[in-house]
């Protein structure tokens, strides 16, 4: 599980800035405060939730059948993963429970994220970046 979040958040320090990978290192690194600004404008939440949302189906379909082969699988749950109904409730129950793991490691992905943007850019690109998701285009971006 920890390793998916890793996986995802790793990929998604990049979406907000597509080009972030094509930038060389800052010759004087920013400052963690201002890169945590920045990522907190981002609201990484917005776009790691739908992701997970959609990656959820496959991972909770793969725990049921998962689950509906293993040995140690009590039969009350295998007897359940064969009606529609007992599917779909399991279903639930392991897409809440995946989801509430992710996000407890938003805060690590967000940090991540600020560090990544903190060694690229310097304090005054920082700052630019910052007045410009503050501004009304920038936040009608983030919109």
């Amino acid at each position: 599980m920890r390793r998916y979040a890793i996986m995802l958040g790793a990929a998604l320090m990049a979406a907000p800035l597509p080009a972030i990978a094509q930038v060389a290192p800052a010759a004087q690194p920013g400052s963690i405060a201002t890169a945590r600004a920045i990522v907190s404008k981002l609201r990484i939440e917005r776009t790691m939730d739908p992701m997970f949302q959609q990656i959820m189906p496959l991972m909770t379909a793969n725990v049921e059948n998962a689950m509906a082969t293993a040995p140690k699988t009590p039969e009350f749950l295998k007897a359940k993963l064969k009606t529609e109904e007992g599917r779909k409730e399991i279903g639930d129950i392991i897409s809440a429970e995946f989801t509430a793991a992710f996000r407890e490691h938003y805060p690590d992905i967000a940090e991540g994220a600020a560090e990544e943007y903190r060694k690229l850019f310097s304090e005054p690109e920082l700052k630019a970046i910052l007045a410009f998701y503050t501004s009304p285009a920038g936040a009608k971006l983030l919109e």
